[in-house]
């Protein structure tokens, strides 16, 4: 295995990242350069930081740099099956690559970002097979959207798959990809967050973890805490990281984080900022368009195998090769069927101003600190319980 350090002009301003090791998974859009006699293939990467190297005319989120790779830049990866002999006319087998293999396979860190444009499926057998491609291990109907198949008809046959093997050939055959919602322009904006390094890793159980409620009669406040830690585990906040990012920001929530209007508590000794309900029900629902995996990639990949004669045979090797448009250079995800992408709003709109900045107080109630002449009902009914997801 060779290594390659080298820098090249590729006419991009900011910050570039280039594979200072061997290629990942054979990544494509490499260039060559020569260098002290050697020839090496200089391979673009799209890193958590390479959004910052596009400025655009609209509020960023403040970005650290970072040399996390959050695309390696492939146009095509593959991935083949070995099915043993021994499957019976009419009999399907499966077998399936769990999520988390299928996208390091491909380079990426979010089954959002795969954006593929094409698969072809080749065998190699001496039988007939019909060969369907599906998502979900436990779901068996979960089949990848295609716009094309492949009829057999013969005697005592009628079938109809993505592919049919043809006895003694390696046959291929190119399968038309219907886009799936994740690849459509309305999600191209939360698609290019997942460059970011604070959402590039984060799931759902991130938009809830270290919130907690505080309830004071029939009023119902959020304090956001940095995360949770559950059996050992450490979960960060989406909902955390959010605000942290953006608390200087006097555009961001009409300046209700800033030093002088904040209003921060604790709780279980973790101190956390304080959200009113209408503008905690905002942020979920905005970080749940960011964080949540809409791909069906996003349940893995399998190949389901149905023999369609009784030939003896040696099995079938399947073969699946996709096509991709990875993150541009810049860090941006490109919609299916669109060549520019909107304006893109890094920001919420929220009602409230907030109120004058608050500081964590033990004697008080927890998410109340602003409110003067509490009664003794009052401070005992109060309620301070952490959010699951199930209970918000």
């Amino acid at each position: 295995m060779e290594w390659a350090q080298t820098t090249v002009e590729c006419g991009v301003t900011g910050p570039l990242c280039f594979s200072l090791g061997p290629s990942h998974n054979g990544a494509q859009r490499s260039s060559k350069e020569e260098h002290n006699g050697t020839e090496w293939i200089v391979t673009p990467m799209v890193y958590i930081n390479i959004c910052e190297s596009k400025k655009k005319d609209y509020d960023r989120e403040d970005v650290t740099m970072q040399n996390s790779v959050v695309d390696y830049g492939n146009t095509n990866c593959e991935f083949t099956f070995q099915f043993p002999a021994g499957t019976k006319k009419g009999q399907t087998v499966r077998q399936h690559i769990d999520p988390e293999t299928f996208i390091e396979h491909v380079g990426i860190t979010n089954a959002d970002i795969f954006n593929p444009t094409g698969m072809k499926i080749t065998t190699a057998s001496e039988g007939t097979y019909g060969i369907s491609a599906f998502h979900d291990s436990a779901d068996p109907d979960s089949w990848v959207k295609t716009s094309n198949r492949v009829p057999l008809l013969a005697p005592n046959i009628s079938a109809v798959h993505q592919h049919v093997s043809i006895p003694g050939h390696l046959h291929s055959n190119d399968v038309r990809l219907r886009p799936t919602p994740d690849q459509l322009q309305d999600r191209a904006v939360a698609n290019t967050r997942k460059a970011l390094n604070t959402w590039a890793t984060m799931g759902e159980s991130n938009i809830h973890a270290g919130v907690h409620k505080s309830k004071l009669g029939d009023k119902t406040r959020y304090i956001v805490t940095k995360g949770s830690v559950v059996d050992g585990v450490e979960t960060s906040s989406a909902m955390h990281a959010y605000i942290s990012r953006n608390a200087n920001n006097p555009k961001f929530m009409k300046g209700m984080f800033t030093p002088t209007k904040v209003h921060m508590s604790h709780v279980n000794g973790e101190q956390g900022y304080v959200i009113d309900e209408s503008t905690y029900d905002t942020m979920k629902s905005m970080l749940s368009g960011v964080v949540k995996t809409h791909s069906p990639f996003g349940k893995g990949f399998g190949i389901a195998v149905t023999k369609l004669d009784d030939r003896v045979d040696n099995g079938v090797h399947v073969n699946v090769g996709f096509t991709r448009t990875p993150l541009t250079i810049e860090g941006e995800f490109m919609p299916v069927h669109e060549s520019e992408m909107g304006v893109m709003e890094h920001h919420l709109r929220t009602p409230g101003e907030g109120s004058a900045a608050v500081k964590p107080d033990s004697t008080l109630v927890p998410g109340w600190e602003d409110q003067k002449n509490l009664t003794k009902d009052m401070i005992a009914g109060h309620v301070v319980e952490e959010v699951t997801g199930s209970d918000d």
